[in-house]
């Protein structure tokens, strides 16, 4: 992805900073749910020091793409950033219900491939 290359850059300038804003609020205008698109514009508006910009576009990835753990985890950094602790508090209780959720699932996932795949007796 063009944005986030840019972003990798050491010295963009701010050439570089409007040319990868500008990449990154193409992918997000032609595929809103495109959450990662959405991430790398607030690691941008964070980089930049536009923090209510940054919480926008993290809100609206997050809206479009609830599971989305690299959002959500990003969002709940944004609102502690800007001293919204109970916010963050709140992120951080949904985040955690969400990998724990995950988790089980995988365990599960796990017991059925373990039956699936064990030996039948005779």
């Amino acid at each position: 992805m063009l944005g986030r290359a840019l972003l990798q850059e050491r010295e963009l300038g701010e050439a570089g900073l409007e040319e990868a804003r500008a990449a990154l609020e193409r992918a997000v205008e032609s595929d809103p749910s495109f959450a990662s698109a959405r991430v790398e514009l607030d690691r941008l508006f964070m980089k930049t020091d536009q923090l209510a910009e940054a919480r926008a576009a993290l809100e609206r990835a997050v809206e479009n793409s609830p599971g989305d753990r690299q959002a959500l985890y990003q969002l709940m950094l944004a609102h502690r950033n800007a001293g919204q602790l109970e916010k963050t508090r709140d992120l951080s209780q949904k985040l955690r219900v969400m990998v724990l959720r995950e988790q089980r699932d995988e365990t599960q996932q796990a017991r059925y491939q373990l039956v699936k795949e064990a030996p039948r007796a005779k």
